[in-house]
This record gives C-alpha cells, structure tokens and sequence, in this order.
C-alpha cells in the first residue's frame, strides 16, 4: 500500500513539474562574478582554497549557452602550489520552471600553476609530481541556477583532472544584458 502511494505522489509530482511553464530566454550576453571552493589533491595530500572569479557568456537559445571565466583558485600552501586559469566551456540547460534551471557544463580549462620547489608533493622515486607553468584539461560540471529578473544565482560542481585534480564548488552571480 506505501508503495503505491507513494508512486502515485512520484507520478503526480513528477508531471506537475513538467507542466510549469518554461522561462522565454532571450539570446544576449550576461557576465558576473564568482566564489568557489577549490579541493586540489596529489598524491593522497589535499589541500583546500576559496578563490573568486569573473564569468562571461552569450546565451544561444533557452538550451545553451557558450561561457568562459578568468579565476584565481588559490594559495595551496600544501602541495606548494599556486593557480590561476581561465576556462571556455559549453553549458546545456533545462529549464524546471520559470525560475529554476537545471545546467551541465563541458569545456576546457588552463591553469597557470606557480609551484613551491621546497614544499611541493614528491613521488616514491623523489621527482616532483607538479610541475610549474601552463597545464590544460578537460572539466565537467552541474549544477543549479535560479533566475530573478535579468539576475542569476547558481550553485555548482565541476572537476577537473589537471597536475593537480580539481573537485570545484562554486557560488555566482550574473547579470544578462
């Protein structure tokens, strides 16, 4: 018996949810801001930084998006490690409902890594598993976005498999133009 009450509120909640209207997105550029938590990890050592970031984008249609951002992923003092990147990415959107956005990302990113010679993560064999200068990837990400007139709040979680890989939460705001 819980059962099947309980698939007939799944049912009910699910095709209620499907029948809100969809948010009309206009095609246009949108630019905002960003705090993100980077969770950098090498070689069993993690090390943990909040870092900001600059976003730009140009909305296609209400499915997707093209969207590139300049961050700084902070001071990683325990694998001697410093970064700085930028990433391009493709976001694939559903909208929920007027104001709710469910979102995926896949693009690439490009970090600028500074690394500490005397305190950086070492291998069994004594070599340096991170390495300074330009190291570049692949990154996915999903997440969640709410819309309030031209403003946009969102929430997500992206990785990334660089010298050091990346689990990345991050907080922004935007503003379409």
């Amino acid at each position: 018996m819980i059962y099947k009450t309980l698939s007939s509120a799944i049912t009910f909640f699910t095709l209620f949810i499907l029948s809100l209207p969809t948010s009309a997105t206009e095609k246009g550029f949108y630019g905002g801001l960003t705090i993100s938590q980077f969770e950098a990890e090498e070689q069993g050592i993690t090390s943990s930084e909040k870092g900001l970031g600059i976003i730009a984008g140009y909305t296609f249609n209400r499915y997707i998006d093209l969207e590139a951002s300049v961050f700084d992923a902070g001071d990683h003092n325990d694998l001697g490690m410093k970064a700085e990147g930028v990433s391009l990415s493709v976001v694939g959107k559903y909208d929920i409902n007027a104001d709710w956005q469910l979102f995926a990302e896949f693009g690439g990113v490009s970090l600028d890594l500074t690394i500490d010679e005397a305190t950086t993560t070492v291998d069994p064999q004594g070599l340096d598993t991170l390495s300074d200068g330009r190291d570049s990837s692949f990154f996915y990400g999903y997440g969640v976005k709410y819309n309030i007139g031209k403003w946009s709040l969102f929430g997500k979680h992206s990785q990334a498999d660089t010298d050091a890989d990346f689990n990345i939460f991050t907080l922004g705001a935007t503003y379409r133009f």
